[in-house]
């Protein structure tokens, strides 16, 4: 991973199968104050990943926000790659899991 650069990510764009899945070039998020960047090591693919890429009928529900492009991937293992402002209690390099509810766990 470039430091602020680009790094790679798994998206769908649009709801289906495995057909709308891409590997894309995101610009690497700089971590705020109280947040690190972490670099993923390993992420699993599970099933709430085909109900993300299959869930156009929850969009269309208005349960799920419809999306232009949508990460996926839930779970991860990854080090501490950068620390934002204000971080004291975890270190670059260090070891972490975790469980990504945001930008979702694909990528690099």
């Amino acid at each position: 991973m470039a430091e602020r650069g680009t790094m790679r990510a798994v998206v769908a764009r649009g709801y289906s199968g495995p057909d709308v899945l891409e590997v894309v070039e995101v610009p690497v998020p700089a971590p705020g104050r109280g947040q690190v960047l972490i670099r993923v090591e390993a992420a699993a693919v599970n099933p709430v990943d085909l109900v993300v890429t299959c869930s156009g009928d929850l969009a269309a529900a208005g349960l799920m926000a419809p999306r232009d492009v949508t990460g996926i991937g839930w779970d991860v293992a990854a080090e501490i790659a950068c620390l934002g402002t204000g971080v004291a209690t975890f270190a670059v390099g260090q070891p972490v899991i975790g469980l990504d509810l945001l930008d979702r766990a694909l990528a690099d």
